[in-house]
């Protein structure tokens, strides 16, 4: 437990890393073969190899239908250099508008474990103690259910690049593939 002191009275917050969530990463790691072709066949693709951006294990919060969204916590970031200053800023902006301009709302091509395209939109969001946490939400939920994404399942987030637009590939990972941090 932490307390945290404000005026006169005292919070207590119990902060808890939950082992099941916490995944290595494996500098060696790439995309599955069958993923490596949906994504060389995509028109505008630049020919960069993906980024790992994180890997984790699905939790219940990931797979809720009235949050519909896949939250990448600021404890998995492998890379944020996918991310331009200009979309950072878009995104800045966007919260700061609670949301509201949709000009700016950052919209972003996934390719799915079943290797359909759909598009998400990509925000950010302040946490407690001031971490800044990425997700990708509206139309969530329908690539849980096409998928049929269940909590455990350990997924990863790869990058890369179309044109000027942020790409990601989530893929499903085997768990025995996968060692998890003590």
């Amino acid at each position: 437990m932490r307390e945290f002191g404000f005026w006169k009275r005292k919070i207590k917050v119990k902060i808890e890393i939950r082992r099941d969530e916490l995944v290595d990463f494996d500098d060696k790691m790439s995309p599955p073969v069958e993923m490596m072709n949906k994504i060389s066949s995509i028109e505008g693709y630049d020919g960069r190899d993906p980024e790992l951006v994180m890997q984790k294990r699905l939790l219940h919060s990931d797979l809720d239908p009235n949050q519909n969204r896949l939250l990448i916590p600021w404890r998995r970031y492998n890379n944020l250099n996918f991310l331009t200053h200009d979309e950072l800023r878009r995104m800045e902006k966007f919260r700061e508008s609670h949301y509201k301009d949709p000009e700016d709302d950052l919209r972003v091509l996934l390719v799915e474990p079943c290797l359909e395209e759909t598009q998400l939109s990509l925000r950010k969001w302040c946490s407690f103690g001031n971490h800044v946490e990425y997700f990708l939400t509206k139309g969530w939920w329908s690539v849980v259910e096409r998928n049929e994404l269940k909590v455990g399942d350990a997924v990863q987030l790869w990058n890369f690049g179309r044109f000027n637009q942020l790409c990601f590939a989530l893929v499903i990972v085997e768990i025995e593939n996968i060692e998890l941090q003590d």
